[in-house]
């Protein structure tokens, strides 16, 4: 789902763009409203898009730095790290409050939206971070450590060898 919206963000911006610059070549006319619209859109994007990073252990140097500890230690250092992910996730969650009270007095000058629309980006990121964070430490907990683990040694040694991190999700390759 939170993949299908980051996609649906970038049809949107990449529409949107392409609309303001035809009317401004062709019409010699601006819109007011998509400048605005694709900035919305680029953060809706991108901190979805983080989410679903986040949830494949997709984060850069991840893998290449776990890969370099003995197993047990591998675990410790997982689990510790989606740990300190979900603080994280809840320090940003509970900041937001304030931002999307204060959102709900002001208005984006162009479309007159609301901002605090566009703040509850913010808890949305959260939540779904504390979920894929939880998530990861059940499947590093009950799953066979040497399994998991091995499987994410095989990530990083593929994705360096083809020179970027790959699409599936550790705990599905796991499964595999």
């Amino acid at each position: 789902m939170a993949r299908a919206v980051a996609g649906a963000g970038l049809v949107g911006m990449v529409v949107v763009i392409t609309m303001q610059v035809l009317y401004r070549y062709f019409l010699d006319q601006s819109l007011a409203w998509t400048e605005e619209v694709s900035r919305f859109l680029f953060i809706l994007t991108s901190f979805i898009a983080i989410t679903v990073a986040h949830r494949r252990q997709m984060h850069a140097g991840y893998s290449s730095l776990v890969t370099k500890f003995p197993v047990a230690v591998r675990r410790v250092v997982i689990i510790g790290v989606d740990v300190v992910s979900i603080v994280f996730f809840v320090v940003v969650g509970l900041s937001s409050r304030n931002l999307i009270d204060i959102g709900f007095d002001s208005a984006a000058p162009a479309t007159g939206m609301p901002m605090a629309w566009i703040y509850l980006v913010f808890p949305i990121f959260a939540v779904l971070g504390v979920v894929f964070s939880v998530e990861h430490i059940v499947l590093h907990l009950s799953a066979d450590a040497e399994g998991l683990l091995s499987a994410d040694e095989d990530r990083a040694v593929a994705a360096e060898a083809e020179g970027a991190i790959g699409d599936t999700p550790n705990h599905e390759r796991s499964a595999s």
